[in-house]
């Protein structure tokens, strides 16, 4: 069976440890930001639960200050009574989800951090993905390119920008075959 991912639970009501613990979920608490923040820095954590409810500091003020000190850390958000957009913010910060307390069960907890750590890996692989195409793209000595379906380019090799007398693929991108060729040609 597969180990779970540690999870730092930070300024979070004592029954999500008991009910993340129950679920097999290795868990470690940090009473307040600059703890949890501390804590978070080692990097060993699949997840942060983060409560937005802190002792000074409160609401998206907390999220933005954690971000700032441990940027890129998956993080599900704990908000108090319920209010109005504050889920789409923290999700536009970069939260993973946000929950509300006062409406928050075992089983909805227990699924939301699933959830959330299978997204941020999702996200992770996307990303790492991205990085080896750019890579390739750069060092790939084939003419490759992806187009829109109005003819743009939206990717292209270094070697294929190479033909067209630019070092820089990134001064194709936008452009089509009439912006290199006879209109003739180009039409084709």
């Amino acid at each position: 069976m597969k180990e779970s991912p540690l999870v730092l639970l930070v300024g979070t009501p004592l029954a999500c440890t008991q009910d993340l613990r129950a679920e097999g979920f290795q868990v470690e608490l940090a009473a307040d930001l600059a703890g949890g923040i501390a804590l978070a820095r080692n990097g060993i954590f699949g997840l942060v639960v983060l409560d937005l409810e802190l002792p000074g500091c409160q609401g998206l003020d907390a999220l933005c200050r954690f971000y700032q000190a441990v940027p890129g850390v998956p993080l599900l958000v704990l908000a108090g009574p319920e209010k109005l957009g504050i889920v789409t913010e923290a999700i536009a910060h970069g939260a993973q989800d946000c929950l509300f307390k006062d409406n928050l069960t075992a089983v909805v907890l227990v699924q939301a951090v699933r959830s959330a750590i299978a997204r941020s890996a999702f996200q992770k692989s996307r990303s790492d993905d991205r990085l080896l195409l750019h890579a390739l793209m750069e060092h790939i000595p084939d003419a490759i390119y992806f187009k829109d379906r109005a003819s743009r380019f939206l990717m292209i090799s270094a070697a294929h920008a190479g033909k067209f007398h630019s070092g820089n693929p990134a001064t194709v991108i936008g452009k089509t075959d009439h912006d290199f060729f006879t209109t003739s040609h180009a039409d084709q």
